[in-house]
């Protein structure tokens, strides 16, 4: 009865690939089928969002997660810290880090194997990468 829900969903669990049209579900040389930042940002809206001016211009962004890379496409301008004592361990050999970093606000870039343009849900944040988890699995016991 409110004049602001346009829509109710029912509670139900979503797969993303089951509501991406197939042209937006890729195969990796392994098999394993899946989709890319440019069909998420439409499945949130972020592409809309952005199309209004919210584009993360004057915020900051953190991804406390696994670590980046400084060199990747989507991520170059990112600041980077650690928590971890050893050396050299801003790199992400997980690949998780960077994939949410980009996730949240990467650049526009072109990805030539998947002929698709991709970009963060909000490119003009200010990223800032914190790695405090470690690339490999902890079992529990080890934590300290």
């Amino acid at each position: 009865a409110w004049p602001e829900v346009v829509k109710i969903y029912p509670d139900i669990l979503q797969y993303a690939l089951s509501i991406v049209p197939a042209e937006g579900v890729y195969t990796s040389p392994i098999g394993q089928d899946f989709t890319t930042i440019s069909w998420t940002r439409k499945l949130i809206g972020a592409d809309l969002a952005n199309q209004e001016g919210y584009t993360g211009k004057g915020t900051v962004s953190a991804v406390l997660d696994t670590g980046g890379s400084p060199v990747h496409q989507m991520t170059r301008g990112m600041e980077y810290y650690s928590t971890m004592r050893e050396k050299g361990q801003l790199k992400d050999t997980n690949g998780h880090g960077e994939h949410v970093a980009s996730t949240v606000g990467g650049i526009r870039v072109f990805d030539r194997t998947l002929n698709v343009e991709l970009e963060g849900m909000a490119p003009e944040t200010t990223l800032v990468g914190i790695k405090l988890l470690k690339n490999e699995p902890t079992k529990y016991n080890d934590v300290k």
